[in-house]
């Protein structure tokens, strides 16, 4: 007997076969299972990637508020998401740690350095669209990474290649420093369990 968990991903994937011809199916299917947790916390019925109600165009589809967590590293970029959803904000935590990063000193050499990284992890409510059928939450992401993340949609055909595209641009989709990793990892481990099914 499947679990609730492994039925959706079969139906995603029944879906994102059909509609999503031209992607690496592990493009996809990879960022939904992270976003979902394995497709155990779906936003409503068919929200598998946390798409939020667009800001700028008017919303006429399904409208589902949750808790979320925002991460920054950036103090310009934190400020302005705090200032801007002041009373929607739950939580915000800070933490710092050490972090190795290795940077050019010149004549194309390179040598690693601590640097201190600052984080602030914001819990918000915010709202997130939805879709009745899978077909239609699947048809909307892939005309959202058309339009809005064109590296990720040039990269379709390559998995890792598609993640990095997520954040790349002037629109990123996810605000964790970690994501691409993420991601990566998450592919790397499941691609051969998603193989042999």
């Amino acid at each position: 007997m499947l679990t609730h968990a492994e039925a959706k991903m079969g139906q995603f994937m029944a879906a994102a076969e059909k509609n999503a011809k031209e992607y690496h199916p592990y493009s996809i299917l990879t960022h939904a299972y992270h976003e979902t947790g394995g497709f155990q916390h779906i936003i409503g019925w068919n929200n598998f990637w946390g798409i939020k109600v667009p800001k700028r165009k008017p919303w006429t589809g399904v409208v589902v508020p949750v808790s979320t967590h925002e991460v920054f590293v950036d103090n310009f970029r934190f400020a302005r998401f705090v200032n801007s959803k002041l009373s929607d904000i739950e939580e915000i935590k800070y933490t710092e740690r050490i972090v190795r990063i290795e940077v050019s000193i010149g004549d194309g050499k390179k040598e690693k350095r601590n640097r201190k990284e600052r984080r602030w992890t914001v819990k918000v409510k915010d709202l997130f669209c939805d879709w009745k059928r899978e077909d239609e939450a699947i048809l909307f992401y892939l005309d959202l990474i058309e339009r809005l993340y064109p590296d990720a949609f040039k990269a379709k055909a390559d998995p890792v290649e598609f993640f990095k595209g997520l954040v790349s641009g002037t629109r990123k989709w996810a605000t964790d420093p970690e994501y691409v990793q993420k991601l990566t990892a998450l592919y790397e481990k499941k691609k051969g369990e998603w193989e042999k099914v």
